[in-house]
């Protein structure tokens, strides 16, 4: 691990040294930790207008809608069109929109409406942002680059999450949402505006060819890379299988089988971010270094499954602390891994929209394994549904590591 961070912090200097990566970096960072504001002051704005969690749900289902309905169009406008022009146009409307909100709490005349509006404008501007986002940094790093590069952003995200409810709380609790709101939207601004020193041309296109078209053309290239498709596949079921029972169940879990209740919740979630956050730590410094990406990766797959089967088996505060730490390193190896090996294997005319159709499959599985997973735990107990899980996984992890074209990958 400290050999792992030796060789990082050396990686990240170099690539941070890039102005229009850090350009980039630093936008996306300042508009996470917006986000993450964002998504606290949108949850007490709703509970505050209607006093109801049905509508607050309602309305967070409506956020999820459009990345499922327009990811693939997202993932071909960012084959066609420049990608830092498809970020600058989601980052200056969904500034304008937050402008709006904070305006109309400002005069106290916001509405429900607005803010359901907002959380579907977020939907609209992610499903075209994400594609384009993961498609340009190949562009403005070199491939040697790629891991240090997917490991800076992937930490900017998770400290965004760990600090942005703290921050979002503070900003409520002095300013209200009208400051929230502003905060979010200047986010958007800076974003936009580091966005201009991050230079990108617009793939080529040929003559004549539609939108539709180019998502035809991506789906029948995903089709024929056997590995390119069994790993979208095996990665969505190993997404749906590893975060179900963790996101559904483990409440249950502790609440029976451990001491201390929410407190012990809380340390296990802390325990799984920190073991995810070392490893991303470490891992940027062997982007070179590293070979057989495909068996590391799916074997970090079959630990994670091992982590939670023993979690039901033997549900204990102490155990759970040292399995969710390495279930945490797993998770966090195999985001960044598994990025990496697409941005440098799939040819840049292609990349949005493979990166579109894997987002496509991984959010899928995601809400499908939550219901299976408290299912489930009502069912069989919480240890039953960790047990089950655990072993589904380190069955698709096997899965991953017997299929030639999965294993032999990177």
């Amino acid at each position: 691990m400290l050999a792992g961070a030796g060789l990082a912090a050396h990686s990240y200097a170099t690539v941070l040294r890039n102005k229009r990566f850090l350009a980039l970096l630093c936008g996306q960072a300042t508009s996470r930790l917006g986000d993450a504001i964002y998504r606290l002051a949108l949850a007490w704005g709703i509970t505050e207008l209607t006093g109801s969690a049905a509508v607050l749900g309602v309305v967070l289902f409506l956020s999820v809608v459009p990345p499922f309905v327009l990811s693939l169009l997202g993932g071909a406008v960012g084959d066609i069109a420049s990608r830092r022009q498809v970020l600058l146009v989601a980052d200056l409307a969904m500034a304008a929109m937050t402008l709006t909100v904070a305006f109309l709490v400002n005069v106290n005349t916001l509405a429900i409406v607005a803010m359901g509006s907002l959380a579907v404008a977020y939907g609209v501007a992610d499903a075209f942002a994400q594609p384009a986002l993961g498609a340009l940094v190949p562009e403005v790093v070199e491939a040697s680059q790629l891991t240090a590069a997917n490991a800076l952003s992937t930490m900017a995200r998770q400290v965004a999450s760990l600090a942005g409810p703290g921050a979002g709380a503070v900003v409520l609790a002095t300013g209200g949402l009208r400051t929230a709101f502003a905060i979010d939207s200047a986010s958007f601004m800076a974003s936009a505006i580091l966005l201009l020193f991050v230079p990108s041309t617009a793939p080529a296109r040929s003559a004549g060819e539609s939108v539709m078209r180019k998502i035809v053309a991506g789906i029948h290239f995903i089709v024929g890379q056997r590995w390119l498709w069994m790993m979208i596949v095996l990665l969505a079921l190993q997404n749906g299988l590893n975060s179900g029972p963790w996101g559904a169940a483990l409440p249950l879990l502790v609440k029976v089988g451990m001491r201390d209740g929410s407190s012990a919740l809380a340390a296990l979630y802390a325990v799984a971010a920190l073991g995810a956050l070392l490893v991303t730590l470490s891992i940027g410094g062997f982007g070179r270094k590293l070979h057989r990406r495909g068996i590391a990766m799916w074997s970090t797959v079959v630990l994670s499954g091992i982590c939670l089967a023993l979690m039901g088996l033997h549900p204990q505060f102490e155990l759970a602390v040292v399995l969710a730490l390495f279930r945490g390193m797993a998770v966090g190896f195999g985001t960044v891994v598994s990025l990496t090996m697409v941005q440098q294997l799939v040819p840049r005319e292609f990349l949005g929209r493979v990166i579109s159709v894997a987002g496509l499959a991984t959010g899928t599985t995601l809400p499908i394994g939550f219901a299976f997973a408290g299912l489930l735990a009502d069912r069989l107990g919480p240890q039953g549904a960790f047990a089950a899980f655990g072993v589904a996984l380190i069955a698709v992890g096997i899965m991953g590591l017997a299929l030639r074209p999965t294993r032999q990958v990177g």
